[in-house]
């Protein structure tokens, strides 16, 4: 038997004799994200809104170029950032969203 995901849904089979699946895995150590809410293989982010104020967590194992982060609260733009470059692995934002 062997499992994996695909499109976001699990996918457990019995392998027939001599078939082969292939598939690909990524290791992110995202732990201080938190809940990721969106995701990619190269990006992590998580945005929490706590009474008036909204956490903003990006993370990514590569260097990123050109990277605008935007947060925007029922039509209006609350928060906006943009860079050349990032290197950090983590980026942490918080702003007010009221």
């Amino acid at each position: 038997m062997t499992g994996m995901f695909t499109d976001n849904q699990p996918d457990f089979t019995f392998l027939k004799p001599y078939e082969e699946k292939t598939f690909v895995q990524y290791f992110m150590p995202y732990k201080n994200v938190g809940a990721v809410k969106n995701a990619s293989t190269e990006v992590v982010m998580n945005l929490e809104l706590d009474n008036d104020t909204a956490n903003i967590t990006v993370y990514s194992p590569i260097q990123l170029d050109d990277v605008t982060i935007k947060f925007v609260y029922d039509g209006n733009k609350m928060f906006e950032e943009k860079s050349k470059h990032i290197t950090d692995r983590y980026i942490y934002k918080e702003c007010s969203y009221a």
